[in-house]
């Protein structure tokens, strides 16, 4: 399998080339503008091919393609790519705005090519074990972060998206509520709250930019149970009065843990077979960005 891969920032380096530069019967082909950058990652990789245009790298007749670039640049590339008859995984946001968002969708469905977007906690273990709570009637999730103040959109889009996206994945129900609250000030968000209810049930998604330490908590409760899952590893099960630590796979490397190789697969598997991903659909796709587009328009009315 023939694969782009165009920006080789932080995330790229970081999240997907350490998995997929060990990946069997996968040809690589790096793009980037930058000449230096470019040598410099296929070096390190041990890459042979590489691009610095994508002009260049579709000639290659790619099957598949990451998009790890800025957001801005998102609606420009996929159209490019989609117009080569290209399956694309991108980092989310898809892109900065529902309405793009949606086209690009719409675009794929009607090229029969896939449009992946990067959400890698619907892939981490201790996720899905939340996900396995009996008919859960709360899920409260939390990313927090020290002193990090934003714009409203930059806020939601580029990192609360992430929570909005997981307790979607957790909440197994029809949306029929949402309510939406938060601080800003001088233009930055410091807190975000939103609270979706449906069902019979509660999801809440958490975030503040104004808080001691960086953390991550996410927990489902049901009538038989209660399982919390912190920082993206630990997992505990509480019963009555007892409380169970899960015990972790010492050997299994963070991006394993955190969801993204097993994403990364997930996505390669579906282009290969022809088939859709296992989590990230275009409907959940398209949920979370439209949701993540209302939110946006509460807080930014509230100012």
């Amino acid at each position: 399998m023939k694969i782009g891969i165009i920006g080789l920032g932080n995330i790229a380096l970081k999240a997907y080339l350490p998995s997929i530069s060990q990946m069997k019967q996968i040809d690589i082909h790096l793009c980037t503008r930058n000449e230096q950058v470019l040598q410099d990652v296929m070096d390190r990789f041990h890459i042979s091919n590489g691009h610095t245009s994508l002009e260049t790298l579709v000639e290659q007749k790619l099957d598949a393609a990451f998009v790890h670039s800025s957001t801005d640049s998102h609606e420009k590339i996929i159209d490019f790519l989609l117009d080569h008859n290209i399956h694309v995984y991108v980092d989310k946001p898809l892109t900065n705005n529902a309405e793009a968002t949606n086209r690009l969708i719409d675009k794929a469905n009607r090229l029969g090519l896939l449009l992946m977007v990067g959400f890698n906690r619907r892939y981490a273990k201790v996720y899905q074990k939340l996900k396995e709570v009996k008919d859960p009637t709360m899920i409260l999730m939390q990313k927090n972060r020290t002193f990090q103040l934003d714009t409203v959109r930059e806020f939601v889009l580029d990192d609360f998206i992430h929570v909005i996206d997981t307790v979607l994945f957790l909440f197994p129900h029809d949306i029929e509520h949402v309510h939406v609250s938060g601080e800003v000030k001088e233009n930055c968000l410091h807190h975000a709250v939103v609270q979706i209810t449906g069902g019979g049930s509660t999801a809440i998604a958490v975030m503040n930019r104004v808080n001691g330490a960086s953390e991550e908590r996410a927990e489902a409760a049901g009538a038989d149970e209660k399982r919390v899952a912190e920082n993206v590893r630990e997992l505990y099960i509480l019963k009555d009065k007892r409380t169970e630590k899960q015990a972790e796979d010492d050997w299994e490397p963070t991006l394993t843990k955190r969801g993204f190789t097993p994403m990364i697969e997930d996505f390669l598997s579906a282009v290969r077979n022809g088939s859709s991903p296992a989590e990230n659909t275009n409907d959940q796709v398209r949920l979370v960005h439209e949701l993540a587009e209302d939110i946006i328009q509460k807080l930014e009315f509230s100012k």
